[in-house]
């Protein structure tokens, strides 16, 4: 990669840490997955990475089982971790909606981090397998 590249990477990343970091995630605050205190951690499934985050994704369902639909929206909420550039990792926000949901759900997930014990769907939906 050539060295500016790297050098507007390493600015972005200051400027989002700057601008959003915060005290870290802690499993005991916000609403599970459904707030940026609280995200999901998927990293360890599939290749790692956003693939671990699809692998999860890919799995979630509805209550009553229906296959959901999900798109990625934005990142934001900088955190400490040694898992991520710098010791620092973003969340990625996915829009997620299944058939008979009344409104898009915004999950976040936390790509750098395993999870902390099994892991476990969002209230209101279900894990697949």
């Amino acid at each position: 990669m050539p060295r500016s590249v790297r050098i507007l990477a390493l600015v972005l990343l200051a400027a989002a840490v700057a601008s959003c970091a915060g005290p870290s995630r802690s499993v005991s605050s916000g609403a599970f997955g459904t707030s940026e205190e609280n995200p999901i951690r998927v990293a360890g499934l599939a290749d790692g990475g956003p693939s671990s985050e699809r692998a999860y994704l890919d799995r979630l369902r509805g209550p009553n089982n229906e296959a959901v639909e999900y798109t990625r929206i934005r990142n934001c909420c900088a955190f400490r971790t040694p898992r991520g550039i710098m010791d620092t990792g973003l969340l990625d926000v996915y829009e997620v909606t299944y058939p008979g949901l009344d409104a898009p759900v915004l999950l976040y997930l936390n790509m750098y981090d395993p999870p902390q014990g099994e892991l476990i769907a969002p209230e209101g939906f279900t894990l697949a397998g």
